[in-house]
């Protein structure tokens, strides 16, 4: 078994993997996220290693496989679109199911209004992901998200003060 400094290898092989990561992704900040990924995978399992023309090769692995794993999450992420049903009897934790007031299924109704690509704005906002995040899982620039998420809360605050001029008339 031949002996080399791994780390240098490791080195010499960024390039590389950086390239190739680029080509799959066409985001250079997203490929050095795979690379990073990669370089650590690749430290962990250095003692696996039987010549330095494995690096490269596995590295390669890595990258594809982290690429489609996170475009697999992507892709379900995208298609869970929120339904939701006002009819519907919701289970409080800990509790038995309870219809929904009427204020809570107009939100809803409200809501289900939204065109498709809000509803799924809105969810990875309630979830707490940053613009950024959402962007990301969207693939949609950044701006596009920050402003869509403007209008759809004009659009709700809209929809919520009809509802509560309604209710203050009665």
């Amino acid at each position: 078994m031949e002996t080399f400094n791994f780390e240098h290898e490791l080195l010499c092989i960024q390039e590389k993997l950086l390239n190739f990561a680029i080509a799959l992704t066409h985001n250079p900040t997203y490929a050095w996220d795979l690379v990073q990924e990669t370089n650590v995978k690749i430290l962990e399992n250095r003692n696996k290693f039987e010549s330095h023309y494995y690096p490269i090769k596995i590295g390669y692995t890595f990258i594809k496989n982290l690429f489609i794993s996170d475009r697999r999450k992507i892709k379900q992420l995208q298609e869970k679109a929120i339904i939701l049903d006002p009819q519907d009897q919701y289970k409080i934790e800990g509790g038995e199911p309870v219809q929904i007031n009427y204020d809570y299924n107009y939100i809803l109704e409200v809501l289900n209004l939204l065109d498709n690509q809000s509803r799924k704005i809105i969810k990875l906002l309630i979830e707490g992901k940053r613009y950024a995040e959402i962007s990301e899982i969207l693939n949609i620039p950044e701006g596009t998200v920050k402003s869509q998420i403007h209008r759809i809360r004009e659009q709700l605050k809209q929809s919520l003060a009809e509802l509560l001029e309604t209710d203050t008339k009665e």
